[in-house]
């Protein structure tokens, strides 16, 4: 079980930065799973669509094109198809439920008695698998899936869909202001509608959102789910891939302490998907070393010569790491630069008597053991993922500057001074991010 929470696989707080695949190719659009191809022309049945609240419904199960508004609120409906990595990772035989299987257990009988259902856990843990598991297994033949993308000035039920035959599922988490007071109410008449027509709602959300006096009508039908076992997962993923002679190396000792954690269900898969890339069993070491996400030696890094050095040669070190990160074999010029532009945002003044007077540019690269490979600068190459690792700290690590760090990332990335290669540097940068941080801010949508 898997939570790709909007993004493959797993995805820190980053706006304005498109969460598209950095390489730029368009991503066809396809029929959600079960449903019969779309025809050709863009529109369902080679029909425009004109209502301000309309469904083209084209099959047993398949709604072909949507255009659900309401008074300027909308839920886009988005297909979840069969190439899915949560659809994937849903499927019998590879499916992990959660550890606590009562409360699993539980779930597909309130979606089936109340139309809609409320998976109430911290992102990470597998709730999006866990969803589409659902809608695959409520009823026979399963629906049409889709993913709810809302468009509203605050969540109501008045925009979504109703059509009979579909399952969707609605990302409520990380609410940006508490919903109004009838919400709860209207999603219980909601669901029961739903259920009328054979659909089905799942709603998304976590434990630090989802509370208060209007989610007390959910109570009945919301459930908390806890990450599947992160072993079990990892011996899923093996098999499902077809290598199945790894499973035994789970039994080695490096492993002891990960199965002790037992980590939630996006880091179990990331352990997953590094194992099975493996050359063989002596990369093993290395492997659990990187899953650590290299903390201690990013530790290190960020606090080489404390002891020794000021505060403002601290602070001169440790922006040179995250932007060395950032710019993982960019120009040196570019790392500079970002590094400046950082250390301006956060007050020091970098006019020419400043920089001349500073550490060369060597000294700075050097102190935050940064490498250079002709005009390119690169953090240690042998240690695999070791940039993605100091961004995900940094932004882990100091969360109340994600506003400050998303205007940083995203200006360097827009500067025209910058090569048009090393702002796509950034941008990968960004989608590695937003893989970890599906929230991430600078990695969603534009508005």
């Amino acid at each position: 079980m898997i939570d790709n929470e909007q993004g493959q696989r797993e995805g820190t707080e980053i706006t304005s930065l498109s969460a598209e695949p950095p390489s730029g190719e368009p991503v066809e659009s396809a029929a959600p799973a079960g449903s019969p191809p779309l025809p050709e022309g863009g529109e369902p049945n080679g029909q425009t669509q004109s209502s301000s609240v309309s469904f083209s419904h084209s099959g047993e199960h398949g709604i072909q094109a949507y255009n659900l508004h309401l008074n300027g609120d909308q839920a886009i409906p988005v297909p979840i198809t069969e190439s899915d990595a949560d659809y994937k990772a849903s499927q019998d035989g590879r499916f992990v439920p959660p550890r606590n299987t009562d409360q699993w257990e539980a779930a597909s009988k309130l979606l089936d008695e109340y139309g809609v259902i409320v998976l109430c856990a911290a992102q990470g843990t597998g709730r999006r698998t866990a969803a589409i598991r659902l809608l695959r297994t409520v009823t026979s033949p399963p629906p049409a899936l889709f993913d709810l993308d809302p468009e509203w000035s605050k969540p109501s039920v008045r925009p979504l869909p109703k059509e009979a035959g579909i399952g969707c599922i609605l990302d409520l988490s990380d609410l940006a202001e508490q919903p109004g007071e009838r919400l709860g109410t209207d999603l219980v008449s909601y669901g029961a509608e739903l259920r009328k027509n054979n659909s089905f709602l799942v709603i998304l959300a976590t434990p630090a959102d989802w509370y208060g006096h209007w989610a007390e009508p959910t109570l009945p039908f919301t459930v908390r789910l806890e990450s599947p076992d992160a072993r079990a997962l990892v011996t899923a993923e093996f098999r499902a891939n077809y290598r199945g002679d790894r499973v035994a190396w789970l039994d080695r000792t490096e492993f002891a302490d990960i199965w002790k954690a037992n980590p939630s269900a996006r880091a179990a898969w990331r352990l997953a998907d590094r194992l099975l890339r493996a050359s063989g069993p002596e990369q093993i070491q290395a492997i659990v070393n990187e899953f650590g996400d290299w903390h201690t030696e990013v530790e290190k890094l960020l606090n080489r010569n404390r002891a020794t050095g000021g505060d403002a040669q601290l602070l001169s070190t440790r922006v040179t790491v995250w932007a060395g990160a950032l710019l993982h074999g960019g120009q040196r010029r570019s790392v500079i630069k970002a590094a400046d532009d950082l250390l301006t945002r956060l007050g020091l003044e970098r006019n020419p008597v400043n920089v001349l007077t500073d550490a060369t540019t060597s000294s700075r690269l050097d102190a935050a053991k940064i490498t250079r490979d002709g005009d390119r600068a690169f953090h240690d190459t042998q240690k695999e993922g070791l940039p993605t690792a100091i961004l995900r700290h940094l932004w882990d690590e100091f969360p109340t500057q994600h506003e400050l760090l998303r205007r940083w990332a995203i200006g360097i990335a827009a500067d025209r001074t910058v090569p048009e290669e090393d702002a796509r540097l950034i941008t990968t940068a960004l989608w590695k991010l937003a893989a970890h941080r599906p929230r991430c801010a600078a990695c969603r949508r534009p508005p």
